[in-house]
This record gives structure tokens, sequence and C-alpha cells, in this order.
């Protein structure tokens, strides 16, 4: 009560203050305390409602599964008026223009659905509703929300190719995974059933950023270009996130709505001991669309772990075991400036302007070097007499026996200090020899 007691407000403009007064209603914003008093303030407003209602701060939606279109709006319009009683009570304005239904079906056909209506203006129809960043669409399909994300990661996206030549490596992809590839991942447990043509479209940005920090062109294998970052597919990821979610609810640390929708274990159907008996029930499917949906196509994902994974609460365990097989880029990778990094990277990936790169694209006619050999990687920077004197102050003063894979790659068996330094010496002779302009 001292908290929200004698409080008072006044405004200033360019130095000039209007009179104090008191302020009767209202939480401060911005304060700790704020958002639990409002919670208090409107916890009853769930009270004598028929339909299913969600609160979530101040967004409050009414939801209810239609068998009966007028039957289904009554009970809306009732619950509607029911809230709007509350609001003119408790002072808390709700406004009608900015309120939305939608009716979500996969029929061809949409059935018609009466209208809604709150303080007797009629709730507006629409075809997509954004709901804390997720957007619903009309026919159940998430191609709205996938169209925002391309929507909002295209202009960072160019800005971010601005910065290929500008920036070095490291600081490419840390750019590239802390403003860009939060916005591919958010809520994507949701909506990972999209068709394919959308999973490819997102994945085909994830390809462009892995092409300017990596120098890559457009000639670059995509199984090179994820080798060459240690990124994963896209849909990988979403099919991790979707386990580790799982997995926070079925060990209850999730609230009880989603621990709750987990089928039961295969040993609390029967009692028989069989090696899958730890096994979550799968859900039947009637189509693909819902299939490749969260709960679904999770338990299928979850099934295929050992049982001492799954039952282990550890989510570090979990993680271990999702992430065994993922390639971590060797830190050295990120040495040298960016036009080295370049040549460097287009070499290891095949993209290079050697006659065998371009070859193999039929860009040129002979894949053949000046000298009349093949120009391939080895060739270029082990053997070809053209380059020779660069190669004497450049490659040849590694201290240590080397090879093409050494010079392309670095080595597991030389410490980081050592591979810094045939990294520096090859990005040396690839920039001195002026191969590439």
């Amino acid at each position: 009560m001292s908290y929200l007691s004698n409080r008072k407000q006044k405004v200033v403009i360019s130095g000039q203050s209007s009179d104090t007064f008191g302020v009767n209603a209202g939480v401060p914003q911005g304060s700790i305390l704020g958002p639990l008093l409002f919670l208090v303030y409107i916890n009853d407003i769930v009270n004598d409602i028929d339909c299913n209602i969600k609160l979530y701060a101040d967004d409050t939606s009414l939801f209810i599964v239609v068998e009966d279109e007028y039957a289904a709006a009554s009970k809306l319009n009732s619950d509607i008026e029911t809230i709007n009683n509350w609001s003119v009570q408790w002072l808390v304005n709700f406004n009608a223009k900015k309120t939305e239904a939608m009716t979500v079906s996969k029929k061809s056909v949409k059935p018609h659905h009466p209208p809604l209506y709150m303080n007797d203006d009629m709730i507006s129809e629409v075809e997509s509703h954004k709901h804390l960043g997720l957007i619903f669409h009309e026919d159940g399909s998430w191609h709205s929300h996938v169209n925002k994300i391309i929507e909002k990661i295209t202009p960072r996206l160019n800005l971010f190719r601005a910065l290929k030549f500008k920036l070095k490596r490291k600081y490419l992809q840390t750019i590239y995974l802390s403003f860009i590839r939060p916005l591919f991942e958010y809520t994507d447990i949701i909506w990972d059933n999209i068709p394919d043509y959308l999973s490819d479209k997102l994945e085909n940005m994830q390809l462009e950023a892995a092409r300017i920090v990596t120098g890559g062109t457009k000639l670059s294998s995509i199984n090179k270009l994820y080798d060459e970052t240690g990124w994963e597919l896209l849909s990988e990821r979403r099919k991790k996130h979707k386990i580790i979610k799982f997995h926070e609810m079925f060990h209850n640390k999730t609230p009880d709505y989603l621990s709750d929708i987990i089928p039961q274990q295969l040993f609390n159907i029967h009692n028989y001991d069989t090696r899958r008996t730890n096994d979550t029930q799968h859900i039947k499917c009637r189509t693909a669309f819902y299939q490749k949906s969260f709960l679904p196509s999770v338990i299928r994902s979850w099934n295929a772990i050992p049982d001492d994974i799954r039952l282990s609460p550890s989510k570090f365990t979990l993680k271990s075991y999702l992430n065994q097989n993922v390639r971590k880029m060797p830190n050295y990778y990120f040495y040298g400036d960016r036009k080295g990094q370049i040549l460097h990277a287009r070499l290891r990936m095949d993209c290079s302007n050697l006659n065998e790169h371009l070859f193999k694209r039929n860009l040129v006619e002979s894949k053949n070097c000046t000298c009349g050999r093949i120009e391939s990687s080895k060739h270029f920077l082990l053997e070809c007499y053209n380059y020779s004197l660069v190669r004497k102050r450049t490659i040849k003063k590694i201290p240590f026996p080397y090879n093409i894979e050494t010079l392309l790659f670095g080595c597991n068996n030389l410490n980081q200090e050592e591979n810094v330094l045939v990294f520096k010496q090859v990005q040396q002779f690839l920039v001195d020899s002026k191969r590439f302009g």
C-alpha cells in the first residue's frame, strides 16, 4: 500500500514543468514490482469464462473448438461481454479496433462464422494474426510467419554482404550468430512442420551468410560450405531444439500444460518387458502436416535416443549426445587478414580461380596451368615452377614436415601456434603469387 499511495507526477518539457498532480490508478512503469502487481490486478478476468482463455501480460486471447458455428459465436460473444463488463468495473480499457478474430480451418471451403462484437463494435475478421511474435494463419500453415522471417532477415543480410571484404572472418561470424541466426530460430519448434520449399528458402539465406563469412563464391559446394563453417543445417538445429524442449517436458521442467500432453511410456500401457519399454507412445496421425508437427515428430526422434540419455535429467548430457558429430571449426581458421582468409578458404572449398576448380564448373576449356600440368591446389601450392621464388620465401619457411592437407586444413598433430604459422605462410604465398589478382 505504501508503494502505491500518495504518488504524484508532473510533465516537464524544455525545462518548463506542469503543476504536480496525484496518481490515483496504475503502477509505476518500468518498476520491478509493476508486472507482478499488474498480474494480480487482472488475474480474476478469467472468472466466469466458458471458452478457453490465455493471458500473457496485457495480451488476452479467447479461443474455442468450433463444432457448431452459431453456438461457438454465442459463447464467444457472451465471454467478450463478460470481459467488457470486467473492464468497465476495474477501469481497464479494451480497444475493439485493436481486437481481431480468426477462424482456423484446413477446409478448402471455410464455414461461415457469425460476427463477434465488443462493446457494440464488430470485431474484424483477419486471415492472419501475430501473437507473441508468432504469426498464425487461418489455414493453419506457417507461410505468413516464414515470409515475415525472410522479410526481416533480407535487409540485415544485405548490410552483412556489404561487410564481406571489410571485416575479418571472426567478426563476420559473430555478427551472423548474434544478429541474424536468432531470427531464423525464434519459436522454430512450433513451425518446423513447414513444407520443404519454405525450409529451402531459409536454408538458402543461411548459405548466403556462409558465403559472406567464408568469402566463398556462388560456385561453393553446399557441403563444403558447412564443413568450412562448422554450422549445421537450420532444419537439423530445429530438430535438436525440439528434442531439448521435449527433454524439459519429460523431466517436468516446464509448466504442467506442457508436461501433461506427453503420451504415456510403453511400460505404463502393457506389463511385458521389451527393449522399447521406456519409449514414449507414438501419436497416430492422419495427415503428413500433423505428423511433422511438434509432438508427433519429436516423439519419433526422442525414442531413437539411448535410454541412459533420455532418462538422465541432465540437459548437458543430452546436448553432448546431440552434438557429438558436430565438427568444431579450428580457431586458426580465423587467422590472417581478410584477403588471405578468403583466398585460403576458396582453395579449401574448391571454388577458387584455379583452372581445375573452374573447369569442374564448365567455366574454362582446360584445367591445365600455364606450365602445362593440371592446376590443382596441390600443384599450385607445392609444385608449379612459375611460383618457385615466392614459395621459397613463404611456404618453404615452414620448419616441420607438411603436405597439401596440412597447408589447406592445418593438422591435429600440430598445436595452435604451429597451425597459425602454417596458415601465415600459405596466405602470404597466396597474396604474393598474384595468381588471384
